[in-house]
């Protein structure tokens, strides 16, 4: 017994004291990967603090600070649904945790929740009344309330009590800059600096208050300054080349990324920013010529022709940007690159309507990796362009499980989801988009764009002021309400946006054109040609401001103040083709062909390659009837620029007047198969295949090209899907959508027509007397107006 008695004893204390060896051995490990991650975080390196802070977390999954640290990587990381959740699970785990409390507080500030982050404040004030963190939040919460002096004597006394918290500093400072007080700023932040002589951030908020005052040397010397304590960080020295280039110091602004080159010359990003620089302050060759450099001299750097596909993409180059691809894809295999690159080719094509191809790549990409998002993505695009709304859903719920809070994939999911009518779904999705980005303006301006869609006005009127609220200044929300509210015949509201835009961007031409325009729809010529003059002089692309103001003196019945405007323009720079062409269209309008004819052979000479010309020419020839010169004129044009589709339209439409349908149908094929989602074409073709040919194969192929016409705005589209139903004999299908279209359209003989024959199949003969008699009372003659009058003739 006694033996027995030993024996447990000691197996008892060496459990005990493995217990304790174990346990210290964790909490050591733990305070170690804690720290670790504390100091990656500071020093920027967020990878590796997130490696160390979850280490944290798999020994211990409630350490509250672990997910603080994290919400933190995440925020500096920008990504912002994963550090707010990272934030609560640490006031979930500490609910006394008051620093993490206050971040919360601020991403409910972002969102507009006002009232949660007041709750938040008050309950850290509760608990610490001289908390800094809940004062400062205190004094923003007054400024989002537009109570700027209270906040500013907040914000100020807690800088009493804290004298080097930065974040009071940098609060304080952007408030006298708001009110345009730069001073004020400056002499805080210089304190500031003074107090916190290490501090990067400060010191960069003190070059920007600096420029807000124009003391441009003192924000240089600052910018420097930040180089010289941080040399390898990339950040500071894109921050004075922009600087450099803003102030027009361009030059200078080079200068400082060849230096940036210079330091590391293997670095690939160091490279590309130059090209970008290059590209937007030089010209494209020349950034071209740099990055063909730095592919030469890092040719396994296959970034470099990642972003020389990108430069050639912004320029148009589209003949150069799939051999780019196919390059990466050659040289990388099926690696990552490899992957990327055919994912990306898939998309160019896709754009340039190749989807065979696009298909057979993205299919190689999800045979190495079934879960890669990008060729998810293009899949599904793929299958709603072929009406596949079920498979587009299923790929694009399988990248929501990877990317929860993407507006593109939500906004494309809503787009699968009206395909498979299912609004309600599609409005869900957007409406989440909006939800998890609440910052986003283009997840907010996608709703908007959708309610309009579906009549819901008032909400997507609701939708396009929050966004503009959310960021006054952002043309592409100021542009859609401006259209918004002209649909509605608003001219006030068209107006009042109008001149939002032209004070929110003075430099651009957009808002004084588009309020030439609206001036133009009042009849108000004189006040629309001051705004399309002051649209001219703010923009190198002259035809259209230039084409407009001849617009507004043709629609004053004053020919000859533009023809004197566009001599004198011409007899300044003699090779503009733009003035001849314009000169051309003038002639015309007064009907001196002969003159109109010569001006619009000089614009060829001079710009061979744009293709305005050519059309007006033969539109000149088929006015006055000459078919043959009309068909020449698009020939030479398609020698010139091979293969565009303006040119291959009328000339398929120049085919279909002159009743030559094998060769219309035929172009129309070219069309489509240069760019197949062109949907003037496909109508055209499935017109003529359905109304001249009508055989079986002819209505299975005009089925496939308007089968997704069904969900179109636009009544003429959903009017020759009907109408291919008809003919292939579904009258059910056909009636209910022919019947939509003249309910939206009465006015149009052809659609009552159509409808009418739909009734009269249906045998509803008392319906189909009441359209083809209607059709039959305009005088305009259409196609099939003779088999109308047939029909009704027999119907007693």
């Amino acid at each position: 017994m006694k033996l027995h008695n030993s024996i447990l004893k000691t197996t008892t204390l060496l459990i005990v004291t493995l217990l304790v060896v174990g346990c210290g051995g964790a909490e050591s490990r733990k305070a170690k990967y804690l720290e670790k991650g504390k100091t990656y975080l500071q020093q920027e390196n967020y990878d590796k603090a997130m490696v160390e802070l979850k280490n944290v977390l798999q020994i211990d999954p409630k350490h509250a600070e672990a997910y603080y640290l994290i919400g933190q990587t995440e925020e500096a990381r920008q990504n912002w649904r994963q550090a707010f959740g990272s934030y609560s699970k640490a006031v979930e785990l500490n609910p006394d945790y008051l620093e993490a409390k206050a971040r919360l507080a601020r991403f409910y500030l972002l969102s507009g929740d006002i009232a949660k982050a007041t709750e938040i404040m008050e309950a850290i004030l509760a608990s610490k009344p001289q908390d800094p963190d809940g004062r400062l939040l205190k004094a923003v919460i007054l400024a989002r309330q537009g109570k700027d002096n209270e906040a500013i004597k907040e914000a100020s006394q807690v800088l009493v009590d804290n004298p080097a918290y930065p974040d009071a500093i940098n609060f304080l400072a952007s408030i006298y800059l708001k009110q345009n007080m730069p001073a004020k700023a400056i002499e805080i932040l210089e304190k500031g600096t003074a107090d916190n002589p290490e501090s990067i951030p400060l010191r960069m908020e003190l070059a920007k208050a600096f420029v807000a005052g124009k003391e441009y040397g003192k924000a240089e010397r600052l910018m420097t300054e930040a180089i010289a304590i941080e040399p390898a960080k990339l950040q500071h020295r894109l921050v004075l080349s922009a600087f450099l280039a803003q102030t027009g110091q361009t030059d200078k602004a080079e200068k400082t990324l060849r230096e940036t080159v210079q330091a590391n010359p293997e670095d690939a990003d160091r490279r590309l920013v130059l090209v970008d620089f290059l590209a937007s302050q030089r010209s494209a060759s020349q950034a071209e010529a740099e990055l063909l450099t730095a592919i030469k001299e890092i040719p396994k750097a296959h970034k470099l022709r990642f972003g020389l596909a990108k430069l050639y993409e912004r320029t148009g180059a589209n003949d150069k940007i799939a051999q780019v691809y196919r390059d990466i894809i050659e040289m990388s295999g099926t690696g990552q690159d490899g992957l990327i690159a055919r994912s990306r080719l898939a998309e160019f094509l896709l754009k340039q309507g190749q989807r065979e191809e696009a298909a057979k790549l993205i299919e190689e990409v999800l045979k190495e990796n079934p879960r890669d998002n990008d060729a998810l993505i293009t899949r599904a695009r793929l299958a709603i362009m072929k009406d596949d709304a079920q498979g587009a859903i299923a790929d694009l719920r399988v990248v929501l499980r990877d990317q929860p809070d993407s507006v593109k994939v939500l906004s494309l999911l809503a787009n699968a989801h009206m395909l498979n009518k299912a609004p309600e779904l599609a409005k869900e999705n957007l409406q989440k988009a909006v939800e998890m980005n609440p910052q986003d303006t283009k997840a907010r301006l996608a709703l908007a764009l959708f309610l309009a869609q579906i009549g819901d006005h008032s909400g997507a009127l609701k939708s396009l002021d929050e966004t503009i609220k959310l960021s006054p200044k952002e043309l592409e929300p100021l542009l859609a309400k401006a259209e918004f509210m002209s649909l509605r015949r608003d001219t006030k509201g068209v107006q009042s946006t109008l001149e939002k835009i032209k004070a929110a961007h003075p430099d651009k031409p957009v808002g004084y054109y588009r309020m030439g325009q609206f001036y133009m729809s009042q009849k108000k010529y004189d006040m629309a040609i001051h705004e399309f003059e002051q649209a001219l002089k703010r923009t190198t692309d002259v035809f259209q401001p230039l084409s407009a103001i001849m617009g507004a003196y043709l629609a004053q019945g004053k020919p000859e103040t533009a023809i004197k405007r566009l001599r004198a323009l011409i007899e300044e720079s003699p090779n503009h083709p733009f003035a001849h062409e314009l000169l051309a269209e003038v002639y015309i309008s007064t009907k001196r062909y002969a003159e109109a004819e010569k001006e619009l052979h000089e614009a060829i000479r001079i710009a061979p390659q744009w293709n305005v010309p050519y059309r007006n020419l033969a539109n000149l020839y088929l006015v006055q009837g000459n078919f043959p010169a009309a068909a020449s004129t698009y020939q030479q044009g398609l020698q010139a620029i091979p293969e565009d589709t303006q040119l291959l339209l009328h000339m398929a439409e120049a085919h279909e007047r002159t009743r030559d349908y094998d060769k219309a149908i035929a172009t129309y094929e070219r069309v489509l198969k240069k760019d197949a989602d062109n949907v003037p074409a496909a109508n055209n073709l499935a017109s003529l295949l359905t109304d001249h040919k009508g055989d079986s194969k002819s209505l299975k192929r005009a089925l496939e090209l308007t089968i997704h016409f069904e969900t179109s705005l636009q009544p003429a589209f959903r009017d020759t899907l009907g109408w291919v139903y008809y003919k292939s004999g579904e009258i059910d299908k056909a009636v209910p959508i022919l019947k939509e279209v003249v309910k939206q359209t009465p006015n149009v003989p052809v659609f009552r027509y159509h409808l009418g024959m739909a009734y009269y199949k249906q045998g509803n003969l008392s319906e189909a007397k009441i359209q083809l008699a209607k059709a039959l009372e305009d005088k305009k003659d259409f196609t099939g107006k003779n088999e109308a009058r047939t029909t009704l003739q027999k119907i007693p």
